[in-house]
């Protein structure tokens, strides 16, 4: 059970990294964007600038599913454990019965 665990964390900490990768190239291609504006090729700055939000619109896509997909396991963990809880108060309700 302990490697399953790990290799959850595991996979947040990849998708973590690589988004925060994502975020340093996007701030790498606007830098350049600037200096082609900057000695006049201003078409090829607008090009790297539209490159950089579509790779900007991506990363926030997946950041999203992402949040979407642990919100989900967390809400399908949180029923899990009140059926759980419900089901021990149901039995020690039949048990203090039982014991009447």
């Amino acid at each position: 059970m302990k490697k399953q665990n790990e290799d959850k964390v595991d996979w947040v900490d990849k998708h973590s990294e690589a988004s925060m990768m994502l975020f340093n190239i996007v701030g790498e291609i606007r830098s350049l964007a600037r200096a082609f504006n900057t000695t006049g090729n201003r078409i090829m700055g607008a090009d790297l600038v539209t490159i950089a939000k579509d790779i900007e619109k991506a990363n926030k896509d997946i950041r999203d599913a992402i949040r979407e997909s642990i919100s989900e396991f967390i809400k399908r963990c949180e029923e899990n454990s009140k059926a759980v809880v419900e089901a021990a108060l149901a039995g020690a309700f039949i048990e203090r019965e039982l014991t009447k």
